[in-house]
């Protein structure tokens, strides 16, 4: 065949056509991409570019696209947490994907680079599970009003304009619900002791944290934010420190729904402060 040359003007994710898995290439710069799980694929004794080897992998396959994506444990703890253990019901479920631009690099944790990371399900509208063809409904015939009939029954004339009062305080009551939440979100409410419980116990599960002291979080408009203050180990350089803080931040993403913003600060703990502090 004879050599052609061109100018090229498209997106790098073209250069990649050789490989077959998703990368975080393919997706950057676009944003959050929304894709429809297909099905999931196990391979064995498979061989990746550059010659390693791996046993065991699984990948899912999306709707509508040619390119599958490695199911890592950091990948595949967001759909579980969803759509539960038996990978039958991910079928036909909505995921979506975002690129990190810093992720420990696969092989050499010190290194940072590209991947791609799922979004918390809970806010990825889902297809309907209603039938393509329902069957059609009877038609229901139009019911006299329920105070009416109460009244009637009752002997009781004055029981409709005391129920009229009844819905009206019901949707007062809901009103203030919706307006409490939402002035939530305006005002950056504390998100409560409970979930800064919960934060505490997130970090202080990480061997390399010697002291937590401070915690606040507060809703935003966005999520939740949250802002802490550690003592690390004393004995860690800066670079674990800073894989020390992006894994914190990865597991208070994954086990906590609707945080949007972690900021750490860490400092090295002089020797004796954790027992002190205890």
């Amino acid at each position: 065949m004879k050599e052609r040359a061109e100018e090229f003007t498209g997106r790098t994710s073209a250069m990649r056509t050789e490989n077959r898995w998703l990368g975080a290439e393919d997706i950057f710069g676009a944003g959050d991409i929304t894709v429809t799980i297909a099905a999931v694929i196990r391979y064995t004794d498979i061989t990746f570019e550059g010659g390693r080897t791996k046993k065991e992998l699984f990948a899912l396959r999306f709707e509508g696209k040619t390119k599958q994506m490695i199911l890592s444990p950091t990948k595949r703890r967001p759909i579980v947490k969803a759509f539960g253990t038996d990978v039958r019901e991910w079928i036909g479920k909505r995921i979506t994907l975002y690129v990190n631009t810093d992720v420990p690099k696969p092989g050499s944790p010190d290194e940072r680079t590209w991947g791609i990371r799922v979004r918390e399900i809970d806010q990825v509208q889902q297809p309907s599970q209603t039938p393509a063809d329902p069957e059609p409904a009877p038609a229901a015939q139009p019911p006299a009003k329920l105070e009416e009939w109460l009244a009637a029954e009752a002997g009781f004339p004055q029981l409709d304009p005391i129920i009229a009062i009844l819905e009206a305080l019901h949707i007062l009551y809901e009103c203030s619900k919706m307006m409490h939440r939402s002035a939530n979100g305006l005002m950056d409410a504390s998100i409560g002791d409970v979930r800064l419980d919960k934060v505490r116990t997130v970090v202080a599960r990480d061997p390399n944290v010697k002291l937590i002291r401070d915690v606040r979080g507060k809703h935003s408009g966005r999520g939740i934010n949250l802002d802490i203050e550690v003592l690390l180990d004393g004995q860690l350089k800066i670079d674990q420190c800073n894989t020390t803080v992006k894994a914190i931040e990865d597991a208070l993403r994954s086990d906590m729904v609707g945080v949007h913003d972690v900021n750490i600060h860490y400092h090295p703990c002089p020797d004796g402060a954790a027992e002190a502090a205890r």
